[in-house]
């Protein structure tokens, strides 16, 4: 057999594929259908689809029956009917219009409601709640997910209660397309090439399926929430195992076509776990998630996760990270934490927040700094605090940290985990100093620290105290520094002097790094940055690219030791 046949002459055939469907091996170099051996048959023509919309917006109830008859004479998991295939792709155009607000019209909703007053939702129910549902043509499997998420995105839209009968239908739905899927995971896959070879007729099968079990889950999950805790999705014990588990395979299986959507799945899938017992947790951990995807692609898929930018709360980054703290500190991981890119995320998602604007945003960066504690004290050196201390450098991510708190109005005193990070840090430090011969993490370290060490302590001692509650985080903030310096053996008089020298130096140069005034003196004196006082420019164009490459998630985190004064001309 020739090896471009051999990729598929070993799938199974498909119950719902017709005889004549399918790949057929092919040599003939001049068939534009033919590629690598194999010509697909096209998808058979499509019937008068603009009719059967007309219809649905006319009389909605008279075309559900229709498509009710249809169904119930289908051959189960056969091929299926043209005339079933048009009626879907009617009932999916109508329901894309009914998602596009902007373009639908009033029209288009009224024939939604209309669907629903006769019973589509019931409709919706009793075929998903088919066993082999998803065993099913997926010309129809893809039409009635698009139809179950347009029902859920109505629902939402309109503000519908969960204890509504509509909203208690959904559940109920979701959760037979949860338990039913369990199968046949392999419809979300792109690589899956029994829908490529026997389902030609959409490219993007798994795709658009993949897409609408993501928006269903995401649309619907509000109904699941705990009034308690606001997080934690609270199903019953069987349901929430197969809700996990379809959003960990349709966050494994994510793409691009559903933005952030996709990467919210690992989401769900932790805050089913907020009221799960402790057997059910490890479960999922120890024996569903690593037959799903490697610890290194786990990490990796973390790591994009915490490098999304579009999600429109602080609190999807929150959660995310405190539903994993305890899991990725366990063994299975450490290897992966920094070859996955995952500590650069955790750089990258802290970066983002500091500084922070509100309490919601301080909450993300404690969580994280509390992962990093998690991470340094539990893993051994050379798997976390070593990439840290070398690549990610974490001793200025501390202390841009501490700074912020220190800063921050609206956060409490009492909020120790900059200091914790610190102390961690302080016995990481003391630990190496006990090794032996050459200590080359040691003299990293103390290099790293050296660069913020004294410029940090300095800051913290000279920064306003404007009430009681900055006084207090400084009086913690203070001596926790000291002592990490104390660690590594800096002397506070010469790093003072060194400090000094550098800030006279930097001071005669232009602080955009691509500037040719960056490594030279420029012929006119540089100008200091207003917001943190300590960059300064040769001028305004370069202090503007600055701010857009960098400077402006560092900016306002050290405060002058005196105002601003504007410059003497």
């Amino acid at each position: 057999m020739p090896a471009g046949h051999r990729r598929w002459a070993t799938l199974p055939r498909p119950s719902w594929a017709k005889p004549g469907d399918g790949p057929v091996a092919s040599d003939d170099e001049d068939d534009e259908g033919v590629e690598g051996g194999v010509r697909i048959r096209p998808p058979s023509p499509l019937g008068d689809i603009e009719e059967i919309e007309d219809g649905i917006l006319e009389n909605p109830a008279e075309t559900l029956e229709k498509l009710r008859d249809l169904w119930a004479e289908r051959e189960r998991c056969g091929p299926i009917d043209p005339y079933m295939t048009d009626f879907g792709l009617a009932m999916k155009g109508v329901a894309c219009m009914v998602d596009d607000r902007p373009f639908g019209g009033a029209k288009y909703d009224l024939a939604w409601e209309g669907l629903l007053e006769a019973g589509l939702g019931d409709f919706c129910e009793e075929v998903v709640g088919q066993e082999d549902f998803f065993g099913e043509h997926p010309y129809w499997v893809e039409p009635m997910l698009h139809i179950i998420r347009t029902t859920a995105s109505w629902c939402t839209k309109r503000d519908l209660e969960y204890t509504s009968l509509l909203g208690e239908q959904l559940r109920r739905t979701v959760s037979l397309l949860c338990r039913n899927g369990q199968s046949h995971y392999d419809l979300f896959n792109d690589a899956n090439m029994v829908l490529a070879l026997y389902a030609p007729g959409n490219p993007e099968s798994s795709q658009d399926m993949r897409q609408h079990m993501q928006s269903i889950l995401f649309g619907t999950a509000h109904f699941y929430l705990h009034e308690d805790s606001g997080s934690d999705i609270r199903l019953d014990a069987m349901d929430a195992k197969y809700f996990r588990e379809m959003c960990l395979h349709l966050w494994h299986f994510r793409g691009d076509e559903n933005g952030w959507q996709g990467d919210v799945m690992l989401l769900l899938a932790l805050q089913s776990l907020g009221s799960a017992s402790l057997q059910d947790y490890s479960h999922f951990f120890d024996n569903v998630v690593p037959k799903v995807i490697d610890p290194h692609n786990f990490l990796a898929g973390v790591r994009d996760y915490m490098e999304q930018t579009k999600f429109p709360y602080p609190t999807y980054h929150e959660n995310l990270v405190k539903g994993l703290r305890g899991v990725l500190s366990t063994d299975p991981y450490w290897p992966h934490y920094h070859s996955s890119g995952f500590l650069t995320g955790v750089k990258t998602m802290i970066n983002s927040y500091i500084p922070f604007a509100d309490l919601p945003q301080w909450r993300v960066l404690e969580c994280a700094l509390e992962l990093l504690v998690t991470l340094t004290d539990a893993a051994p050196i050379n798997d976390a605090a070593g990439p840290l201390i070398r690549q990610i450098d974490v001793i200025e991510i501390i202390s841009r940290s501490s700074l912020a708190f220190a800063q921050a109005e609206d956060v409490n005193s009492d909020d120790d985990v900059c200091v914790k990070i610190i102390k961690s840090y302080t016995r990481i430090a003391a630990a190496l100093g006990l090794r032996p011969g050459k200590n080359a993490l040691r003299k990293d370290f103390r290099q790293a620290t050296r660069r913020h060490w004294y410029s940090t302590l300095k800051t913290l001692r000279e920064m306003p105290l404007r009430d009681s509650k900055t006084s207090r985080k400084c009086a913690q903030l203070v001596p926790a520094w000291e002592g990490l310096g104390e660690a590594l053996n800096l002397e506070e008089a010469s790093e003072q002097a060194d400090y000094e020298r550098e800030v006279k130096r930097v001071a005669q140069l232009c602080a955009w790094p691509q500037c040719e005034y960056h490594d030279q003196k420029p012929p006119n004196p540089t100008r200091a940055c207003v917001g943190c006082g300590e960059a300064r420019y040769c001028s305004r164009a370069c202090q503007q690219k600055d701010w857009k490459g960098g400077h402006k998630l560092k900016c306002g985190n050290r405060l002058k030791s005196v105002p601003h004064q504007p410059r003497q001309e």
